[in-house]
């Protein structure tokens, strides 16, 4: 199973470490868009930055640290910043892609690009 996750996101890095799989997402392509939904409770959608380059999809977060005068913190263990990266099997069209965070989840969609359908390519003798 760790081998699917591993291929899901061909890099994810928190905070200098290698990511430890602790939020969890899901990818899938339904309709011809890809759907990359990733659980990321207690962020403002401005934690978020979201594009694309060269065909890679990266998600980059990160959250300046509040300061609480006001409380005696006994363990505190927030990701302040992460960096995904997503190369899909398929060209997207990267003027259509749309991302929302709601109810803790990052959402996000990235269709194909027009003309990105799979072709079988015969190999000749």
């Amino acid at each position: 199973m760790d081998s699917i996750i591993d291929s899901i996101f061909n890099g994810v890095s928190c905070g200098g470490s290698v990511y430890s799989k602790k939020n969890d997402y899901e990818a899938y392509v339904k309709d011809d868009v890809l759907h990359l939904n990733l659980d990321f409770a207690g962020r403002d959608k401005k934690d978020f930055n979201v594009f694309v380059e060269d065909g890679v999809l990266n998600i980059n977060v990160s959250e300046k640290e509040k300061i609480n005068e006001d409380i005696d913190w006994i363990i505190k263990n927030i990701r302040r910043a992460c960096s995904y990266t997503y190369t899909p099997n398929f060209d997207i069209d990267s003027e259509k892609i749309t991302a929302s965070y709601e109810n803790g989840v990052l959402k996000i969609k990235a269709p194909k690009a027009v003309g990105a359908k799979q072709k079988k390519i015969k190999v000749e003798w």
